[in-house]
């Protein structure tokens, strides 16, 4: 993905968490569409889906941070893609 946002230092926490905000209710329309199509009944496709968005996640680097705060932000958002996941999974089971 080559995809760059331009933020404002004013205002760059803000920004990121709506971003977050924006990507997370988009993937959570996404996964909501997908198991509608798929159903709960075998939810081996989201468990794929879920691991291939953690391999990705771990893949991430950031660009002008040190190694420490790299690391960190990496785990953090690798916790927050389980936790997106993992709310998705009670989403979908609680359509049963």
């Amino acid at each position: 993905m080559d995809w760059k946002l331009q933020l404002d230092p004013e205002h760059s926490e803000a920004q990121l968490a709506a971003a977050v905000i924006a990507l997370t209710e988009a993937l959570r329309l996404t996964v909501k569409k997908l198991a509608d199509v798929k159903g709960n009944a075998d939810l081996s496709w989201f468990d794929d889906l879920k691991k291939e968005a953690v391999q990705i996640g771990k893949g991430t680097v950031a660009e002008n941070v040190s190694i420490e705060k790299d690391a960190s932000s990496v785990r953090f958002g690798l916790e927050a893609v389980d936790a997106a996941f993992e709310s998705f999974r009670r989403g979908i089971l609680e359509k049963e």
